[in-house]
């Protein structure tokens, strides 16, 4: 069985510069019961700087407005601690076709310039295989991203 340490790993850039997921080697490909599911999750934690909850509670609802749009985001919900310090964004996508088209779309790039004036982001984490296009956009800021191992999806 491959050495989990090395496996459960961050997005890189192969040889020739493509997207690599640490799953990719075979080493770390598990030969035993897979899970398959085209679901893809993504958690973004955010570290809200002072005075600037207002701000964020306004893009959140203009980011949770334009996903709700968009047919294979299943889900996409801001948490707050109950300090009102930090925020998580949970999001939930029927596939790589749908995390890729959100993550495509421009709207998502003139939020994510909005969220960084407000918010501090210390950890993106991406929960099965997004497909190339946004293993590309993940390696390119060392989001981890984390491919099914074991157990289901209903």
């Amino acid at each position: 069985m491959a050495n989990l340490d090395r496996c459960a790993g961050y997005a890189t850039r192969g040889e020739l510069g493509e997207p690599r997921l640490a799953m990719d080697r075979p080493e770390c490909r598990f030969r035993g019961t897979t899970v398959s599911t085209t679901r893809i999750r993504v958690v973004v934690d955010l570290e809200i700087y002072d005075g600037k909850l207002a701000e964020l509670e306004a893009i959140a609802k203009q980011m949770v407005a334009e996903s709700q749009q968009e047919p294979g985001t299943l889900g996409f919900q801001f948490l707050l601690s109950a300090d009102r310090t930090r925020c998580r964004l949970v999001e939930g996508y029927a596939d790589q076709a749908a995390i890729a088209a959100h993550f495509g779309a421009p709207a998502v790039h003139q939020h994510i310039q909005q969220i960084i004036q407000v918010a501090l982001p210390t950890r993106m984490e991406i929960y099965g295989d997004p497909g190339p296009m946004v293993a590309g956009m993940a390696a390119d800021f060392a989001v981890e991203i984390f491919t099914a191992w074991e157990g289901f999806d209903r």
